[in-house]
Order: C-alpha cells, then structure tokens, then sequence
C-alpha cells in the first residue's frame, strides 16, 4: 500500500471516529478560537525549532531559494512513508488538518489547553503584522531616502 493512501485512511478514520464519538456544537467564537490554535500549534509542527529534534529524521531545513530565510522539507525517498510523512509535517495547511481534529479532541476534555494555544496564535498574528508593518516602513524611507533596503544608497 502506497504511504499517501495510508495516511489518508488512518486521517480518515479518525476523523469518523471524531464525528461519532464527539458530539460537539462549536459557536463561531469558539470557532475562531480552534482556528487561532490551529495556527499556532501548526506553525510549532511545521516550522518552530522546539519542535526539531522530533521532525529531523522526516524533514531537512534548506536555504529559502530567495536567500531569505529557511524552509523545511522532506527527506527520504519519494513515495517512502519517511518522505510522506515529511511532506506531511512541513506543510503548515496538510498538517493543520491532523492538529484540527487532535484539538476538537483537546477541546472536548481540556479546553484551557486551546485557550493556551489560541492566545499564542492571536500573538502571533500580531507579530506577522508588526512584522510587516516595520518592512513597508523600512522599504517606504529608502525609497523616500533613495536608498536600497539591502544595498544602501543608490
């Protein structure tokens, strides 16, 4: 049996398991307060280094092809299960999906533990708009200045 296909049937019965086990009605508050948690606790799984002594035999970090930064990928063969499970936990959106339901979980007995999550989620969002908000600001005086942001005056 292929790796992929495997992954999808394990993913698929726990998300049945899930839908007969949890009878759980979420208001849309509660809602966003899952997806903020999903953010953060996704974001640790794919790209945090906390969580790299755990990803390293799946994943690999290589040098962003823009020079700028790090981006994990997978290792292994193609098609291997080491590979798929790389691909897997490299993907913020395919291992969002696994970390939903672990949470719908979570939520059903220990919801201060989503709360956790959550604010971190909702600090991080903040964090990624100061962020921007500093690059177009740097960017905006260089421009005014006629300087480069990455080689100085032009």
């Amino acid at each position: 049996m292929k790796p992929k296909i495997l992954l999808i049937m394990v993913f698929s019965v726990i998300l049945i398991a899930s839908a007969i086990f949890l009878r759980i009605n979420l208001t849309l508050t509660e809602a966003f307060i899952l997806g903020f948690a999903v953010i953060r606790l996704t974001r640790t799984i794919s790209f945090n280094t906390v969580m790299e002594p755990f990803r390293r035999h799946f994943t690999q970090v290589l040098l962003d092809d823009c020079g700028a930064g790090d981006n994990v990928h997978p290792r292994g063969k193609p098609n291997s299960i080491r590979h798929n499970i790389g691909e897997l936990i490299s993907c913020p959106i395919c291992v969002g999906q696994w970390v939903a339901v672990a949470l719908i979980w979570i939520w059903a007995y220990a919801p201060v533990v989503v709360y956790i999550f959550a604010i971190a989620g909702i600090s991080e969002m903040f964090h990624w708009l100061f962020d921007l908000l500093e690059w177009h600001g740097r960017e905006a005086r260089c421009i005014s200045g006629h300087v480069s942001p990455d080689r100085g005056h032009s």
